[in-house]
């Protein structure tokens, strides 16, 4: 029996990998100093980039900062670690001063995970967090399945997850939800993105507009979120985009609009400018800003 790779504590893998075919194939040390593989692989950081030498041959070993370190193993169809969440589609996220954009009505999570990837099909379970709830008796992982369809014109993807909650109480939830996210091309380099989820999404969507439990009860929550992208000329381009999530027992309506320009300087170097307004509408506030961006693709 190979032993099983350890990312950042994560239970996940320790309690799935000696049970699943990837173990089967890919034997992964990993400590503060080194990682040593002993089959042909994959190996990427936390960021999705290759890590110094991108793909191993057989017992090469590589040196690593001192540390945990959130690693990415892919082995043919079958990806372990921790990265986005397979319930996201990140092609759906537009192009904001802060990375995220409007995160109120976003499907945006990563965190580990074992992932099998079929053409257009996902399927993965991924790290179980009762958020409200009493998450040291979470044992069971989140289930996730997800289809993209893809052509010239963009992609739309469907996703859904199932998952089992603890609460406070000591009392077990069962919860899910969908989304349904894509990008479509439209004129030149323009492009339309568009994220809607809904049902007991909880952590998954809106970061902390919707959570797992209200008390005893899974939330249900409502998050739609759409985006245009229009190129004024090859190096400049400005993307209007608006949020909205609404949440049943707790009563949460949070929304986001905002817009902006960037222009590339370099290939790599660009400048934004972005205004918008953020509003709390349960509590009657919200917050319009001016904010600056400078992004360096490396």
């Amino acid at each position: 029996m190979t032993t099983p790779a350890k990312f950042l504590n994560n239970s996940l893998l320790s309690y799935f990998c000696p049970s699943i075919l990837l173990c089967s194939f890919v034997a992964v040390k990993v400590n503060a100093a080194s990682l040593t593989v002993t089959d042909n692989l994959v190996l990427r950081d936390v960021d999705d980039k290759a890590v110094e030498h991108g793909f191993l041959s057989k017992k090469q070993t590589i040196d690593l900062a001192q540390g945990e370190h959130a690693l990415v193993i892919k082995y043919k169809d079958v990806l372990a670690g921790q990265t986005w969440s397979t319930f996201m589609n990140t092609s759906a996220i537009p192009e904001s001063a802060d990375f995220g954009g409007p995160l109120v009505a976003e499907s945006f999570i990563r965190q580990g995970q074992i992932r099998y990837t079929n053409g257009g099909l996902q399927v993965s379970l991924e790290n179980p967090h009762s958020d409200k709830g009493d998450n040291t008796q979470d044992s069971i992982p989140d289930f996730i399945a997800k289809y993209t369809f893809k052509g010239d014109w963009g992609n739309v993807s469907v996703s859904g997850v199932a998952r089992q909650l603890n609460t406070i109480g000591g009392d077990t939830v069962s919860a899910a939800g969908f989304g349904v996210a894509g990008r479509i091309k439209t004129f030149g380099k323009d492009d339309f993105r568009f994220q809607v989820h809904g049902g007991e999404t909880g952590r998954y969507v809106s970061v902390v507009t919707a959570r797992d439990l209200v008390g005893e009860e899974a939330e249900q929550s409502t998050s739609i979120m759409a985006a245009y992208r229009h190129y004024w000329t090859e190096d400049m381009r400005s993307t209007v985009y608006y949020g909205t999530t609404d949440t049943d027992l707790g009563n949460v309506k949070n929304n986001h609009v905002a817009v902006n320009l960037f222009k590339n300087y370099t290939k790599q170097l660009s400048f934004g400018v972005e205004v918008g307004n953020f509003e709390m509408a349960e509590v009657n506030k919200n917050s319009n800003y001016l904010q600056f961006s400078a992004k360096y693709v490396l």
